[in-house]
C-alpha cells in the first residue's frame, strides 16, 4: 500500500474566519445609530456590528428575525451521539411515510416525473446521476410494486461506475435502510458488506487525500455519503460503532467551518458553482439525516444555518444568471440545493419565492413564472413532494445591500427587475480554494456585465487561469508593479508579474488546512495494513478551522471596516493593505515583496444609482506604479477624462435563459443586452489613462498574453483558445481594460472615480466637479432629481471641523464618509443646518441640506456616550 502521506492532492481547501460584520440598514444621520463591538481574530481586533432591525425602506418580515438575534461569535453546535437516543431500528434515514407519502401519490405531475426518471434507468451508469437514482427508491416506495424493488437490487450489486463512488454509496445507504424489512436475511449480510468496504474505500480516500473538509474535494467526497452510510450500519455492523464516531468528527468539522465562513448571513467564497454543486447540498443533508436518527435537531440549534439562503438570492443578476465571482464555470442560476430544502425546513418566504422559480423543470428550463409544486428527486429527502401551502414573499422587502459577513463580500441593488442595477465588492480573508485574488474587487451589472470580473474558468491550473484569471490584474481592482518581484510555483512555472495581491494556492505553495495530520495518517495506514485489527483510528474534532487560525498572518487579506445601507445609498469602506503587504512580505516570495504600505478603498452607491470610488494607496517605492483597473467586454472609448463602454449585444448560450425574461427570446436562447457604463475620472487631477486589449492583447501580464488553456469547448475555448466573443455565453471573459495610473511617481496617490451605468440610450454623465480641501476629497454630483455633495475624509484624518463649499442652485444631499464616530454640527454660511447629528460606527454622516454656500461641520464634544438603541 502506498504511503498515505505521500499522496498529495493540489485540490481545493477552504480555511474559515469571521469577517467584521457592519451594519444592514441606516437612518438619516439625525436619528441612526449602529451598535458597535470589537472581537478578536487571530491576533489581530476586528469590529463587528450589530444588524438592526430593519432599513428604512422595508419591512423584513419573520424571516430575518433570525440575524437580528444570532451572536456573530455563537459556535456551531456538533453533532452529539447518545446511544440512549439513538435510533436502533430501520428507517434510520429521513424517508416519505403516512400522510406524506400519500401526498406524493396523489400529486399526479410530481409522481409521473418521478416515475419517469426510474423507467428511465437502464445502464447502472445511472448511478452518477442522483436525479434517476433517488427517483428509482422513491417510486419503488411509494408503489411497492416488484420490478422497482427488483431494479433498486439489481444496483446495489452493479459494478461501480466511473467516478460513481459518491452517488453509489448514498444510493445504498437508503436503499438499505428504507427496504431493510424486505430483504432477506442472505441479501441484509451481502448488502451490508457491500456498504460496509465501500465506507472504508471513502475514509481511506479522505485519509490519504487529506482535503480540508470545506474545499470542493473535502466536500464532494463527503457528500458521498460518510454520515448516510455510517447511519445505516450502526448499529448492524458490529464495528459500526467505530466508523459513525469517525464520521461525526469529520461532520462537525465541516459545521464548525461552516458556520464561520457563512457567518450569520450566508455566503460562500468558491462562488455559486461550487456552492450549488457541495456544500449547499452537504449541510442540509446533513443536519436532516443526523435529526432523524438521533432526535437532535441542529436546524433549530444552529439557527445561523437559514442565512445560507440568501446567498443564491443576492447573487443572482437581473438576467437570472449568477454571479461571475470566483471559479464559475456553468454560468446558469439554479436553487436545486440550500434554498430549497433550507426554505422549507425554515419557512423562509424569500427563499420559497425564488426557488419556486429557479429550480429547473424537466425540459431543462428554469423561469421567474414557473411555480413548481414539487421538488427535484435527487433532492429528496431535504424536502417534500408537495408544500404548495408554505407562504412565499418576493425578494422587494429585503434590503438593497447585504454583506456576506464570512467572506466579506457586499452586494448592493436598485431593485429586482430585469432593469435594476447590482453591485458587487470584495474585501476579506483568503480561503484558499477557487476563489481569486480579488480583494477590494467591485462588479456593475445594468442591462448587462459593464464592469466584470475578466478570465475563464475553462481549466483549473492551466496557464490562463494561474497568470491572468485568478490574478488580480483581471479584476476591478489595484496593481502595484514591483519588476524585481519575480515567482515560480512548487512546480516550476514562472509566473507573469501582475503587479497584484498575495498568492495563496496550492500551486504557489501554501498548505490547505486539513483536519487529517500526520499521526493521523500512519495510525490509518497501521490500522489498514493491519487489515483492520484493533479500533478505527479516528481524526481530532475541528482541527481545520484552527490550523487556518494558526496561519492567520498568511489567510487574512481584506477587512470591511464599515458597511451602512438605507433607502438612499450603499457604502461601504475597506482596509485592503494586507492583501499585498504582511510580515512575510519581502522575505517569503509567495508573500512578495514590499510594495504597498496602505490602501483603503470606500465606495458608495449614490441614491442607487452612481458608483463613486475613493481610493488612498501608498507604496514603499515612488517607482512603483500604480493602477487602477476597470475590465469591459466590449472595447471602452476614452476621452479626456470620460469613458464609456457598451454592451449591446444579443448573446447566444450554450445553454438556456430563464423564462418569463422579458429580454429573452422566444426560444430562452438568445439575450439582448442593452447596456453602458460612462465613468469620469476626477483625481489624480493629470491622471494617464491607458486602455489594454483587443486580438492578441485580451489577458496581458507584464507583455505577455495569457489566452491558451487546457481545455477545448465549442463555445468558451475553441482550439483551446479561450474565446473572447461578446455574442457567445455564458461566459464572460471580457477583452479589454483600463488602467489609470497618476501622472508623477509618488508614494502616496488619490484616486476619486464616479461611474454610471445605465441603459444604452440613457442620460450622459450629469456635470461633477472635484473638491479638494484639508483632510478631504469629494465631488459635487448635479444630478437632475437629486443633487450630491459627496466627501471622503482622508485616512487618519483628525476629527476636526471640515470646511467645504458647494454651488448647486437647490437643495442637495450632503454625505459625508470616513468620519471618526461621534456628536456633529453642521453649518451653512454660519447658520446651523444641523445639530446633534450622530456619526455611529460606519463613519457616515448623510443629511439634506442648502446646495449653495460655505458649510462647515463641527464636531461637538462629548460629555457623555451616546445611548445606543436596543435591536
Amino acid at each position: 500500500m502506498m504511503h498515505l502521506l505521500s499522496q498529495l492532492r493540489w485540490g481545493c481547501v477552504l480555511a474559515l474566519v469571521s469577517l467584521p460584520v457592519v451594519a444592514l440598514g441606516s437612518q438619516e444621520a439625525a436619528a441612526g445609530q449602529v451598535q458597535s463591538f470589537a472581537r478578536p481574530l487571530v491576533d489581530q481586533r476586528a469590529e463587528a456590528i450589530k444588524l438592526p432591525a430593519a432599513p428604512a425602506d422595508g419591512n423584513h418580515g419573520a424571516a430575518l428575525e433570525f440575524l437580528r438575534k444570532l451572536d456573530v461569535d455563537t459556535p456551531a453546535v456538533p453533532l452529539m451521539f447518545d446511544p440512549a437516543t439513538y435510533k436502533s431500528q430501520h428507517p434510520r434515514l429521513p424517508i416519505l411515510d403516512g400522510d406524506a407519502l400519500d401526498r406524493f401519490r396523489r400529486n399526479t405531475s410530481v409522481f409521473n416525473t418521478y416515475t419517469g426518471y426510474a423507467k428511465a434507468i437502464t445502464d447502472p451508469a445511472v448511478f452518477n446521476n442522483l436525479q434517476n437514482s433517488s427517483a428509482l427508491l422513491m417510486v419503488a416506495l411509494a408503489t411497492g410494486e416488484q420490478g422497482y424493488f427488483d431494479m433498486v437490487k439489481r444496483l446495489i450489486e452493479s459494478p461501480l461506475p466511473n467516478y460513481g463512488t459518491q452517488t453509489k454509496i448514498y444510493f445504498i445507504a437508503y436503499a438499505y435502510d428504507w427496504f431493510y424489512s424486505r430483504f432477506t436475511s442472505a441479501e441484509k449480510a451481502r448488502y451490508q458488506k457491500i456498504l460496509y468496504n465501500l465506507l472504508l474505500d471513502l475514509e481511506t480516500e479522505l485519509v490519504a487525500t487529506q482535503p480540508s473538509p470545506l474545499n470542493d474535494v473535502g466536500y464532494n467526497r463527503f457528500e458521498g455519503g460518510l454520515l448516510t452510510a455510517s447511519i445505516a450500519l450502526y448499529p448492524d455492523h458490529p464495528r459500526g460503532q467505530e466508523h459513525l464516531e469517525f464520521a461525526i468528527t469529520y461532520s462537525n468539522d465541516i459545521l464548525e467551518t461552516a458556520r464561520q465562513i457563512m457567518g450569520r448571513t450566508g455566503g460562500w467564497h468558491e462562488g455559486t458553482d461550487y456552492y450549488n454543486i457541495g456544500i449547499s447540498k452537504v449541510i442540509p443533508r446533513m443536519l436532516w439525516e443526523w435529526r432523524t436518527a438521533s432526535g437532535q435537531d441542529l436546524f433549530r440549534q444552529n439557527p445561523w444555518v437559514e442565512g445560507a439562503i440568501f446567498f443564491s438570492i443576492y447573487k443572482m443578476r437581473p438576467d437570472i444568471t449568477p454571479s461571475r465571482v470566483a471559479d464559475i464555470n456553468l454560468s446558469y442560476m439554479v436553487a436545486d440545493n440550500a434554498v430549497w430544502p433550507l426554505s422549507i425546513e425554515y419557512r423562509n418566504p424569500y427563499g420559497l419565492w425564488f426557488a419556486r422559480r429557479m429550480t429547473m423543470d424537466v425540459a431543462g428550463y428554469i423561469g421567474a413564472q414557473r411555480k413548481p409544486n414539487g421538488v427535484d428527486p435527487s433532492l429528496y429527502p431535504w424536502g417534500y413532494p408537495d408544500w404548495s401551502e408554505y407562504a412565499e414573499a418576493p425578494p422587494g422587502d429585503l434590503p438593497k445591500a447585504w454583506i456576506f459577513e464570512g467572506i466579506g463580500e457586499v452586494v448592493m441593488r436598485s431593485g429586482w427587475t430585469e432593469d435594476d442595477t447590482v453591485l458587487e465588492f470584495k474585501a476579506g480573508p483568503s480561503f484558499w480554494s477557487h476563489s481569486d485574488l480579488d480583494n477590494g474587487a467591485f462588479t456593475i451589472y445594468r442591462r448587462g456585465a459593464l464592469a466584470i470580473n475578466s478570465g475563464a474558468y475553462a481549466y483549473y491550473g492551466d496557464e490562463h487561469h494561474l497568470n491572468y484569471k485568478r490574478q488580480t490584474i483581471s479584476k476591478n481592482s489595484m496593481t502595484v508593479y514591483d519588476p524585481a518581484d519575480t515567482f515560480t510555483t512548487v512546480v516550476e512555472r514562472p509566473l507573469a508579474n501582475d503587479g497584484g495581491q498575495r498568492r495563496i494556492d496550492g500551486y504557489f505553495g501554501v498548505g490547505a488546512p486539513s483536519i487529517y495530520d500526520e499521526r493521523l495518517a500512519l495510525a490509518y495506514e497501521e490500522w489498514s495494513l493491519g487489515g483492520g485489527a484493533g479500533r478505527l483510528p479516528s481524526p481530532s474534532s475541528a482541527s481545520s478551522l484552527q490550523l487556518w487560525k494558526n496561519q492567520g498572518d498568511t489567510f487574512l487579506m481584506g477587512r470591511i471596516t464599515a458597511f451602512d445601507t438605507n433607502k438612499e445609498y450603499g457604502f461601504v469602506s475597506a482596509d485592503l493593505t494586507r492583501a499585498y503587504t504582511n510580515e512575510q512580505s519581502g522575505s517569503n516570495p509567495i508573500h512578495r515583496t514590499r510594495r504597498v504600505r496602505q490602501w483603503n478603498r470606500s465606495l458608495l452607491f449614490a441614491g442607487y444609482k452612481y458608483v463613486v470610488l475613493f481610493d488612498q494607496v501608498s507604496s514603499y517605492n515612488a517607482d512603483f506604479k500604480k493602477r487602477w483597473l476597470l475590465h469591459t467586454i466590449n472595447e471602452p472609448a476614452v476621452n479626456g477624462k470620460d469613458v464609456s463602454a457598451l454592451r449591446d449585444d444579443l448573446v447566444t448560450s450554450s445553454f438556456t435563459f430563464a423564462r418569463g425574461l422579458q429580454y429573452a427570446s422566444p426560444n430562452f436562447k438568445q439575450y439582448q443586452y442593452n447596456g453602458k457604463l460612462q465613468m469620469r475620472s476626477l483625481l489624480p487631477a493629470e491622471a494617464q489613462i491607458a486602455k489594454v486589449g483587443g486580438p492578441g492583447r485580451e489577458f496581458e501580464v507584464d507583455g505577455q498574453n495569457y489566452g491558451i488553456t487546457l481545455a477545448v469547448d465549442p463555445w468558451r475555448s475553441p482550439a483551446g483558445v479561450i474565446s473572447t466573443d461578446p455574442k457567445k455565453g455564458p461566459g464572460e471573459p471580457g477583452a479589454w481594460r483600463l488602467e489609470i495610473s497618476p501622472p508623477a511617481p509618488a508614494e502616496d496617490d488619490v484616486f476619486l472615480n464616479v461611474l454610471y451605468p445605465s441603459e444604452t440610450n440613457g442620460p450622459p454623465m450629469p456635470p461633477t466637479l472635484a473638491l479638494t480641501g484639508e483632510g478631504y476629497r469629494g465631488l459635487v454630483l448635479e444630478d437632475a432629481e437629486q443633487p450630491w455633495v459627496i466627501l471622503f475624509l482622508n485616512s487618519g484624518a483628525s476629527a476636526g471641523p471640515v470646511s467645504y463649499t458647494a454651488g448647486l442652485d437647490r437643495e442637495a444631499r450632503h454625505w459625508l464618509g470616513n468620519l471618526t464616530p461621534g456628536q456633529y454640527r453642521l453649518l451653512c454660511n454660519d447658520q446651523v443646518v444641523g445639530d446633534g447629528l450622530i456619526v455611529g460606527p460606519e463613519g457616515v454622516l448623510s443629511i439634506k441640506a442648502p446646495g449653495a454656500g460655505a458649510f462647515q461641520l463641527i464636531p461637538l464634544p462629548q460629555e457623555t456616550a451616546p445611548v445606543e438603541p436596543e435591536f
